[in-house]
C-alpha cells in the first residue's frame, strides 16, 4: 500500500510523519519527503527512510538525524539498528551531546550503546575533532566515551586548549 500527502502513521510507541509512505504488506516500511519516525525515545529523521519494525533496522538519507536523549547525530546517511542501539553515519558526521556542551564532526561514526544505560560510545574516523568547553581534539580517528567525557585519539593528532578571560 502507498499513501501520500501529510501522512501519519501510529503504532504503539511508535509513530511516523511523511509525504509518503509505503508498505511493503509485512515489517518494512518506507518513507519520503520529510520524515520523522519516532520509536520509543528516538527519532529518526531524514528525506528518505526504511524501516523494518519488527528488528528495529532502519536506513535514513539526506539530511539524516538521529536523536536520542543522550545525543543527536547527524550525517548524509545513517543506519540505525534501534534495538541494541548502534548507528552508523557517513557523510559530515555531526555528533552533539547538550548536556556536556560536547560536539564532535567527521567523515564516519560508529555509535554504541547498551540499551537502558547511559555507556555511549562512539568511533569518530576521518578528519575527527572534538570538542567540549572550548578544548579542540583532532586527529585521524577519536574513541569517544560520553558519559565520561573522554576523549582517546588513535594517531598523530593536534589538541588546542583555549583560556578562558
Amino acid at each position: 500500500a502507498t499513501l501520500r500527502g501529510g501522512v501519519q502513521y501510529t503504532d504503539g510507541d511508535r509513530s511516523l510523519t511523511a509525504a509518503t509512505l509505503t508498505w511493503d504488506g509485512g515489517n518494512t516500511l518506507t518513507a519520503e519527503g520529510d520524515v520523522h519516525l519516532t520509536d520509543g525515545a528516538r527519532t529518526l529523521s531524514g528525506a528518505f527512510v526504511r524501516y523494518d519494525t519488527a528488528d528495529g533496522y532502519g536506513s535514513v538519507h539526506g539530511g539524516a538525524q538521529v536523536s536520542m536523549r543522550e545525543a543527536t547525530m547527524r550525517a548524509s546517511e545513517i543506519e540505525a539498528y534501534t534495538r541494541e542501539i548502534r548507528l552508523i553515519g557517513t557523510g559530515g558526521v555531526y555528533l552533539r551531546q547538550d548536556e556536556k556542551e560536547f560536539v564532535a564532526t567527521g567523515d564516519r561514526i560508529t555509535y554504541t550503546q547498551t540499551p537502558g544505560a547511559d555507556d555511549g560510545y562512539a568511533v569518530l574516523e576521518g578528519n575527527a575533532q572534538a570538542t567540549q568547553a572550548g578544548h579542540t581534539l583532532r586527529g585521524p580517528r577519536l574513541d569517544i566515551r560520553l558519559q565520561d567525557s573522554v576523549v582517546e585519539t588513535k594517531g598523530r593528532s593536534t589538541l588546542i586548549i583555549q583560556t578562558r578571560d
